[in-house]
């Protein structure tokens, strides 16, 4: 259309010179100027189309011209012969670039240029001195075809233009499909994206439709796809997926939320029971692993919902309703159903509550450690100490160890926890062996804190502050990695002249095997046994067998929660060292603990300084 725009515009300067005759009035040269420029513009805009349409025309131009000589010679006459070259130029060329121009738009530039520049270049050197040809000859022989060349090549240019123009905006509507299928379609699963899901919930929300917000979370994806690979990853969401779609009822609709969560929407039926029977009937079927070649893939699900309107007036409020369902289901630890209720709303305005706090308590000094004396059962001495965290918050007052280490660990504050532990308990360790009460100090280590790459620096400074006096309790779950790097670090630790300690014996999963291969000096059995010692036919059998399991591994023990003098005399009785609980002490604070030493203490550093 450009071209044929420029024409159309170069053309009608162009009659405007013819109207009024005189080339060199400057009036009329102006536009002449214009129009030409115009066309040149027009041209070199398609210059590499006119060059290709000069291959495929210049025969024809050849043609075109051998009989427009044969013509001129046969006339006679100059001024027929001139005529007769312009008239066949412009006519021929003409009428075929139109005619290219409705089969291919390449093909008509060259001819373009010869019908509208012939003319023009035959004008001037027809209006110099001596010339017998006069000016209104030509402007009767070519003004009005000039003119309607121009207009029809405009036309023509216009028409495809508005070909053009219409397979734009079809291809536009076509990309707005593409881009509709985009936002509501998850590419990976071909499920209805969080978009759509979204959409569907307004209108129902607008309908005043009651309706679920389901949530489901693939809890081990991560565990799948280290092991696996991204292949056999993408192939178990897929199953996942079908296998969603096979127990879903009318109604439901499936949708892929963000990462490994999907969503559906139910509208029909949605009492409680029939919530929770759906969830149960997903997790059961996740119970049957998926085949996939060799390999049988386990999945493990959460899945959380809430109801509209009774769990919210908005849907913004079912959403997070939902969502906070499906956390509490996620922190159970298991696959788990949770419906939402006003009691998770509080739980989760407390955790928030703590992690703010827990944050603050840093900068307030509301951590302190208190110490439980560890009691020496052959002699009545006390050489070393358990220590344990307390916080108490300016206003809350004492909040319990349980409530807040479990929020530590999720929200990643055990490691900065941990480090003040660590620092604070070789402070006090070195001022006590300063005031002549040396006694060792067991601090406890989360299986986070493992991770820490600073773990080991900041143990080794401890340590030595300390004068060796700090010892190191794992719980069960910590020897439950079998990564190298875990065995490196603890081997190291006990390099460092720490006790390793292996807490709450018998609770967790503990392998024999692996009990072999770590470098304990101590077995702490947990109170839960101690407690059962008055079951003369069971609880006493079962510490008989773990004292003797920790005889053959070489360790010393330490029984926890004593609190009769029945159960430290069957302790004592069957070889246990050391005993901690209510029965000697409370955990207390570090001058309380100097203080009850004064009176209880009968230190005997040597009695453990060998082993630990």
């Amino acid at each position: 259309m450009a071209i044929g725009a420029f024409a159309w515009t170069g053309s009608v300067f162009w009659g405007a010179i013819e109207i009024k005759g005189d080339f060199t009035d400057l009036t009329t040269a102006v536009p002449c100027l214009i129009g030409v420029a115009l066309l040149l513009i027009g041209f070199a805009y398609s210059a590499k189309a006119l060059g290709q349409s000069w291959k495929r025309e210049r025969n024809f131009v050849g043609f075109t011209l051998f009989g427009a000589a044969i013509a001129a010679y046969v006339s006679h006459d100059l001024s027929i012969a001139v005529d007769v070259v312009i008239v066949l130029l412009t006519t021929a060329c003409g009428v075929k670039a139109l005619t290219k121009h409705l089969a291919d738009p390449l093909g008509n530039y060259c001819l373009i240029g010869i019908a509208f520049f012939t003319y023009p270049l035959l004008y001037i050197p027809l209006r110099l001195p001596g010339s017998d040809i006069s000016a209104e000859h030509l402007d009767q022989l070519l003004a009005v075809p000039f003119t309607t060349v121009g207009m029809m090549i405009f036309a023509v240019g216009f028409a495809q233009s508005r070909e053009k123009i219409i397979s734009t905006v079809n291809a536009l509507n076509e990309s707005k499909d593409v881009i509709k299928k985009m936002l509501y379609t998850d590419p990976d699963t071909g499920l209805p994206s969080r978009q759509r899901q979204l959409e569907w919930a307004e209108e129902l929300t607008a309908a005043g439709t009651p309706f679920a917000i389901i949530g489901i979370f693939f809890r081990n994806y991560s565990q799948v796809y280290s092991n696996f690979g991204m292949q056999y990853g993408n192939a178990i969401v897929a199953e996942f997926v079908n296998a969603l779609k096979e127990i879903l009822p009318p109604g439901y609709q499936l949708g892929k939320s963000l990462g490994m969560r999907f969503s559906i929407v139910a509208t029909g039926d949605i009492d409680d029971a029939i919530l929770a029977s759906f969830a149960n009937r997903i997790i059961e079927r996740m119970k049957t692993p998926f085949q996939l070649e060799d390999a049988a893939i386990m999945v493990q699900v959460s899945i959380g919902s809430s109801t509209y309107p009774d769990d919210g007036v908005s849907l913004a409020d079912v959403i997070r309703n939902a969502y906070t369902a499906l956390t509490e289901a996620e922190q159970l630890g298991e696959p788990a159903y949770c419906r939402f209720s006003e009691e998770l709303v509080k739980k989760s305005q407390y955790l928030h509550w703590l992690d703010h706090n827990l944050r603050l308590a840093f900068d307030r000094s509301e951590f302190t450690l208190h110490y439980q004396p560890k009691v020496d059962l052959r002699d009545g001495s006390c050489n070393a100490v358990e220590a344990l965290i307390r916080w108490t918050h300016s206003e809350a007052g004492s909040i319990r160890p349980d409530q807040f280490i479990p929020r530590c660990e999720s929200n990643g504050l055990i490691i900065a926890l941990g480090h003040w532990i660590i620092s604070t308990a070789a402070s006090n360790a070195a001022m006590w062996s300063a005031r002549g009460c040396p006694m060792r100090i067991a601090i406890n280590i989360s299986v986070q804190q493992l991770r820490d790459p600073e773990l080991l620096p900041k143990l080794h400074e401890a340590q030595t502050i300390a004068g060796g006096l700090l010892d190191f309790e794992l719980t069960e779950s910590c020897f439950m990695s079998n990564d190298p790097h875990f065995l490196e670090l603890i081997s190291q630790i006990r390099h460092l002249k720490f006790g390793i300690h292996l807490d709450d014996f018998g609770t967790g999963y503990s392998s024999l095997s692996r009990l072999k291969d770590l470098p304990l000096t101590v077995l702490k059995l947990d109170r839960v046994f101690v407690q059962d010692i008055a079951n003369a036919s069971r609880g006493q059998k079962l510490l008989r067998a773990m004292i003797h399991l920790a005889r053959e591994l070489e360790l010393q023990v330490v029984a926890e929660g004593v609190e009769t003098q029945e159960q430290a005399s069957f302790l004592k009785a069957h070889g246990v060292e050391f005993a901690q609980g209510w029965l000697y002490a409370r955990a207390m604070p570090s001058e309380d603990l100097l203080a009850w030493y004064s009176v209880n203490g009968k230190y005997d550093y040597t009695a453990v300084s060998d082993k630990t």
